[in-house]
């Protein structure tokens, strides 16, 4: 009856311990650039468009399968439910997007958004944002340096 509570007290610690060890590490991501993924040049209206979209400055936290973006908006959504990085729909009748997410992630050592956008005439409507690294703090002083920048509370 002791070693059988002996065992129990032991699996349950080595379940206590795998489940602290089993949580996502939470990375930090500040845009850095968005190009058309053949890189391809850009013109016209797709240019502004992605000009745009680099003036965001978009601050995501990623956990797994779920994002926290931070600015310029506060969203939580899992990776593989994310459908558009800017909300603006194209047709609303058809409830489409204007850029139409297809994959958010880790790639190549860094995070990526992956996106078509069907603003333009090119065929060649595939499109990346990717993401540098930052650390915890880093992540949180930039945010505070953009709002303060743009005349946002903290």
């Amino acid at each position: 009856m002791k070693i059988q509570r002996q065992l129990f007290f032991l699996a349950l610690m080595l379940l206590l311990f795998s489940n602290c060890n089993a949580q996502e590490q939470r990375t930090y991501w500040a845009a850095n650039e968005v190009y058309r993924i053949s890189r391809e040049t850009i013109h016209g209206v797709t240019l502004a468009y992605m000009e745009s979209l680099a003036e965001e400055q978009l601050h995501v936290v990623k956990s797994g399968d779920s994002l926290e973006f931070h600015y310029p908006f506060e969203k939580k959504v899992k990776a593989s439910e994310l459908r558009t990085v800017s909300n603006f729909k194209l047709f609303d009748d058809y409830n489409e997007a204007l850029d139409s997410v297809y994959y958010a992630g880790l790639e190549n050592g860094g995070f990526v958004i992956k996106f078509c956008y069907l603003g333009g005439l090119n065929k060649d409507n595939k499109f990346i944002i990717t993401f540098d690294q930052l650390s915890r703090e880093e992540y949180f002083e930039e945010i505070k340096k953009i709002k303060k920048e743009n005349g946002e509370k903290h």
